[in-house]
Order: C-alpha cells, then structure tokens, then sequence
C-alpha cells in the first residue's frame, strides 16, 4: 500500500493513460514469471489476463475510468485467486500479497476519482 500511495502521489496529474498502462503492465509481470520459471503450459492463462485487462482499459476509454477501476480491483482476483503463496511455483510467494494493497489502493484512488469528477474519459485528466 506504501508503494501506490507513493506512486498516487507522484502520479496524480498524470493523465488516466498512466493507470491504464500499468495495469496492462502488471498483467504483463505474470507473463514473465511464467517465461522466466519456463512454466509453458501456464503462458495461455498468463496471456488470457493481460487480454481481459487491455478489454477493461479498453473500455475505460470508451465508456469510463469505472471500467479501470474494476481492471485493478479484479487484478486482485488473479494475484491471491491463481498465485496465492506463490501457487503454481514461478510466482514469487510474497507478490500476490503485495500486490492486494498495491492493486487496492489504485482501484480506490481511481474509483473516488470518477467519483469526483462523474464520468471520466478517453485522456481527460484525473
């Protein structure tokens, strides 16, 4: 949670592309695990979150910052739901945990953002 309080912090102005990138990012961290723990038979699951994830920024763009907020709060489902303790071996056992405050705080910063600002979209400024 320190971390992406850091990083609010840091990144508030920035415009919502930012937020949209690093969630297809963190997607992208498990594709790598599974590449660097040579896990291949784990690389379609891997590669089927970063597509629903780039789906829910991609309707970020299109409808609202919610969808991204949704994109974050679920990444926790895959964190502690598919990689939990390290589960299946190329996860490093502390990253799901970290990942829960880190991806719940972004979900909660982005949520009282649309809050704040009704219906965000495309590139407007957060």
């Amino acid at each position: 949670m320190i971390a992406a309080a850091i990083l609010v912090f840091v990144a508030h102005k920035k415009d919502i592309s930012f937020w949209r990138l690093a969630l297809i990012i963190a997607a992208l961290i498990y594709v790598g695990f599974a590449l660097v723990g040579k896990q291949w038979d784990w690389l379609p699951i891997e590669f089927g979150g970063v597509l629903l994830y780039s789906f829910l920024v991609f309707l970020s763009f299109r409808f609202s910052i919610l969808f991204l907020s949704l994109g974050w709060s679920l990444h926790v489902v895959w964190d502690l739901g598919l990689h939990f303790g390290g589960h299946p071996g190329y996860v490093p056992e502390w990253y799901p945990g970290a990942c829960l405050g880190f991806d719940l705080m972004i979900a909660g910063y982005l949520f009282c953002c649309f809050l704040k600002k009704g219906k965000v979209q495309s590139s407007n400024l957060v």
